[in-house]
Formats: C-alpha cells, sequence, structure tokens
C-alpha cells in the first residue's frame, strides 16, 4: 500500500488491515509535512511482498528550526556568514538611524529577536545604520525652560538643567544653552542654564557701628 503521506495512526491501522506490520526506522526533518507524517517507505509502494512482513517507514519531524544568532554590532558582510551557518538567507537589507551604533554596522534582523526561533532556509531583512539621526537644534534662550525640556526630549535628546542666577531672564527661564542652536543628533546632551531670578545679598547690620 502507499503509506507516504499518511499519519503513523492511520498508516499503521492500513497496514494491519492488509496484513502487514509498520517499523519506524527514522525520522527526517521537513520543510512540507507535519511530524509524524511518513515521508518515505521500504519496501516503496507498489513492491510486492508477503503478508505479515514489515514494512520500514521514515516519518517527519516536522521543519527544522534554528536560534538566531546575535548579529548586532557585526558588519553586514560578517553577520551574513553568521547567518548563513544556520541556513537563513540575507534577502535585502534596510538602512535605519541608529543612536548606539556606527554608520555602516549591523543593528539587528527585522522583525526577530536575537534567540527567536526560524525556519530552516527563512530569509530575513538585515538592518543596518546609517548612523545618528540629526536634529536641529532651537535657540531656547528667552523661554521657558519647562517648555524647552519637553520639546528636546521629545526630539530625542537628553536635557542637563543647570540652575543659574541671572539679573537679566527672570526665574524657570532659559539664561543660556549649550549647544547653541544648529544640527545635533539624537541622543546628544543639551545643557540649559535656567535662570533662578538675581542673586540678592544679606545686608550685613552696621546700626550702631562707627565709621
Amino acid at each position: 500500500p502507499n503509506l507516504v503521506g499518511l499519519s503513523m495512526e492511520t498508516a499503521t491501522a492500513q497496514a494491519q488491515v492488509a496484513g502487514f506490520k509498520l517499523n519506524i526506522a527514522g525520522s527526517e526533518f521537513s520543510d512540507t509535512q507535519e511530524p509524524d507524517i511518513i515521508l518515505e517507505t521500504d519496501p516503496p509502494a507498489g513492491d510486492r511482498i508477503e503478508p505479515g512482513e514489515t514494512i520500514n517507514v521514515i516519518v517527519s519531524k516536522g521543519k527544522e528550526f534554528y536560534e538566531l544568532p546575535d548579529v548586532r554590532g557585526a558588519t553586514p558582510e560578517t553577520a551574513t556568514t553568521m547567518l548563513a551557518e544556520v541556513t537563513l538567507v540575507v534577502a535585502s537589507t534596510k538602512e535605519e538611524f541608529s543612536s548606539k551604533y556606527d554608520e555602516g554596522i549591523v543593528i539587528g534582523v527585522e522583525g526577530v529577536k536575537p534567540g527567536a526561533k526560524v525556519n530552516n532556509g527563512q530569509e530575513v531583512v538585515l538592518l543596518v545604520s546609517k548612523g545618528k539621526e540629526p536634529v536641529e537644534l532651537t535657540n531656547w534662550v528667552g523661554k521657558s525652560a519647562a517648555t524647552a525640556a519637553k520639546a528636546l526630549e521629545d526630539a530625542g535628546l537628553v536635557v542637563d538643567i543647570q540652575e543659574v542666577f541671572s539679573n537679566n531672564y527672570a526665574r524657570g527661564v532659559v539664561a543660556a544653552q549649550n549647544p547653541g542652536a544648529g544640527s545635533v543628533f539624537k541622543g546628544d546632551t543639551v545643557t540649559l542654564s535656567v535662570s533662578k531670578g538675581p542673586e540678592f545679598l544679606t545686608m550685613p547690620k552696621v546700626i550702631g557701628l562707627t565709621k
């Protein structure tokens, strides 16, 4: 009987009806058949065998899975080799800004985390850094420090607040900024010197003192 493509349960039942025995001679990974499905038989279907004889079968173990290697920080060439070692194919590359990895360095694999299970021969997209994302920095001197800090953080910048006395700017207003207006990168630090208002001096007690 032709048992290829049948589950072991179904094939065993059919073999018993026909007067044969089944023996699992081995198992193999298969990209097309679910686990426990018969892939091949010995003797093959169509050969003559006597009732009571044994048919050896190879059953499917299902798809072979691999763990995705951690390719972050590697060059595209090295990452491609690492992925090929677990049968993965780099179908394309995609560039993204990154504050962590220099331009031309691999950020990771799109949609898959390191250590995740992937299929044998699966195609993947390699993410490659195009460096830090540029941000146009506004001059916040003379404006609300709270507003400035929120805008800078929303733009992906790190804000460092330094409080200073100032005779020129009211309390809570940006008195100075470093760096000034211009082009910076996401993840960069912007220092805001925020006014505490003018510094008041305590007058010493002079009543009763001689000149």
